[in-house]
């Protein structure tokens, strides 16, 4: 089924796994994903390893707009709520995130 154009943004925040030891991403995003369960406009969010790129993670978060992600990232909340992933960010990667609005969707079924 083909979607009308929405106003949808997707978030991409990339991380690299420690190589020093195991890999805590798993249970530090499912306590960020807790803590942001209630947020107005987040719709969901995705953590996503990378089968090109070993090593490379992704955070993908879906939000209802551009308004409601920027309320969110420029509110008080933002920076404490993400903090336990910054060690991780992936500082190689040029930009380190980056913003998708969605122009069309399409679901099967």
């Amino acid at each position: 089924m083909c979607g009308a154009v929405s106003n949808r943004v997707r978030v991409l925040v990339w991380h690299r796994i420690a190589q020093d030891g195991p890999d805590r991403i798993p249970e530090i995003y499912r306590g960020i994903s807790e803590d942001l369960a209630r947020t107005p406009g987040l719709l969901a969010n995705e953590l996503l390893y990378s089968r090109s790129r070993p090593g490379t993670v992704a955070v993908m978060s879906e939000w209802r707009d551009m308004d409601a992600f920027l309320a969110w990232e420029q509110g008080p909340d933002h920076r404490g709520t993400t903090a336990g992933l910054r060690p991780y960010r992936d500082l190689d990667r040029d930009p380190q995130y980056e913003l998708y609005e969605v122009a069309e969707s399409f679901v099967s079924g």
